[in-house]
């Protein structure tokens, strides 16, 4: 994916250069031609950028730029907080964690030339938690003399950390990746489902699911600190379709087909429940989780690859309390998040679904970067139409952003059974 993105940058660079600055440049001998920034800003105590300046036309690589003076500030007083250094070639870092819900500004200053800049703000501390809603499919509830199966509905909801004293944790706020109260060390960072912040959600499911460690990447466990882990992702490969009901998601990497397509919501249910030997004697209760999905809405379409939400502030689905019931939505702020899965047995798996909250300018120009990407067969409108293409570089090309990189993860919030 990170080779696919910076190849993209490459490309848009290059458009960038041609559409903006063609009456200015000499491609043959490289007179004017623009610096080029890459710089997004992650959770993570390392940031790293790449500055240079674009090659001609008839050369390879990128001339690296190395006197420069890279400062990061934060605009709320202007004041610098970081200096990149240059480590190696094109490549740049500096040492600093970015705080969440700050607007920042890259200063480039090189001698002879007007300085560059770009402003980008970091994302809220937001998550996506999963939640689990049963659907009883039969007559029997907990009964040991008739079949039954469970039909599990599994959404996701955005949330935004807090933290909370012993007192609040105690008054009964629902509580998202936290470690239980027995092991809590108050203050608590708690996650909260809410509609109240706008957001710009990159969804990424995996085919499978596998530990990785740190598992989550953001605190569970008391004896570590509050601040927020690196991203460790997972070898399993990406989903090739994904399908959601958010009534927001970017239908631009739309393709043929729909959600009945997928083979994980064709999977038979196994409808004889079985009968353990004596002594345990009992029932296993059966637990299907796709197979309502042909049923409540088949008409849900696939994206290629990942999906785009750009939700708003105050988002709900505006459903009444009554509505909800019947619905296999159990909250206004929940939505429906599924891929191709090679392995969907456990209902919520741990390491599944990738979760990327960007800024608005990164989200912009990597939006701009897949679409020029889905028409890349088509050699002059990929490389020639670059009307549409974001970048937020004055005085020069890139783009400055950032984003956070989690994964999505089960809330402690179960809801009420209903019936069909």
């Amino acid at each position: 994916m990170k080779k696919s993105i910076s190849h993209l940058v490459r490309l848009t660079a290059i458009v960038l250069l041609l559409a903006s600055c063609v009456e200015d440049i000499d491609l043959d001998t490289g007179e004017n031609l623009p610096i080029v920034v890459d710089c997004v800003l992650k959770m993570d105590t390392v940031q790293t950028m790449r500055l240079y300046q674009m090659a001609k036309l008839n050369e390879d690589g990128y001339k690296p730029v190395d006197n420069a003076t890279v400062e990061l500030l934060k605009v709320a007083d202007n004041l610098p907080v970081a200096q990149f250094h240059r480590k190696s070639g094109i490549l740049w870092e500096t040492r600093y964690t970015p705080e969440f819900g700050k607007q920042y500004k890259l200063s480039v200053s090189i001698p002879g030339k007007e300085e560059i800049i770009a402003t980008t703000t970091f994302p809220h501390d937001m998550r996506l938690v999963l939640h689990t809603k049963t659907l009883i499919n039969g007559t029997g509830i907990y009964d040991n003399t008739r079949d039954t199966t469970y039909l599990q509905m599994i959404t996701a909801e955005v949330a935004t950390a807090k933290m909370v004293t012993e007192k609040d944790f105690l008054r009964g706020g629902i509580m998202h990746g936290t470690p239980w109260p027995d092991y809590a060390v108050f203050p608590l960072k708690v996650y909260y489902p809410t509609g109240s912040k706008a957001c710009k959600m990159w969804i990424y499911p995996h085919r499978d699911s596998m530990v990785v460690f740190p598992p989550q990447n953001f605190v569970e466990c008391p004896w570590m600190s509050f601040s927020a882990l690196p991203f460790k992702p997972s070898p399993k490969p990406y989903c090739s379709t994904v399908v959601t009901d958010h009534p927001y998601a970017d239908n631009f990497n739309i393709v043929p087909g729909s959600v009945t397509d997928l083979d994980i919501v064709n999977v038979p249910v196994n409808t004889q429940a079985k009968r353990m030997p004596w002594p345990l004697d009992f029932h296993i209760t059966l637990i299907n989780y796709t197979q309502w999905i042909p049923k409540l809405c088949p008409d849900l379409p696939l994206h290629e690859g990942f999906v785009r939400i750009d939700q708003p502030d105050g988002f709900t689905h505006g459903l009444t309390d009554e509505e909800l019931k019947s619905s296999h939505l159990p909250s206004n702020g929940s939505f429906l998040i599924l891929g191709d899965y090679q392995n969907y047995l456990s209902g919520i798996e741990p390491v599944l679904i990738e979760v990327r909250f960007l800024s608005d300018e990164y989200d912009a120009f990597l939006r701009d970067l897949h679409i020029r990407n889905l028409s890349k067969d088509d050699f002059i409108l990929s490389t020639y139409d670059s009307n549409n293409i974001y970048t937020n570089i004055q005085g020069g090309a890139g783009v400055f952003g950032a984003e956070i990189t989690t994964w999505a993860q089960p809330s402690h919030k179960t809801f009420d059974v209903f019936r069909q």
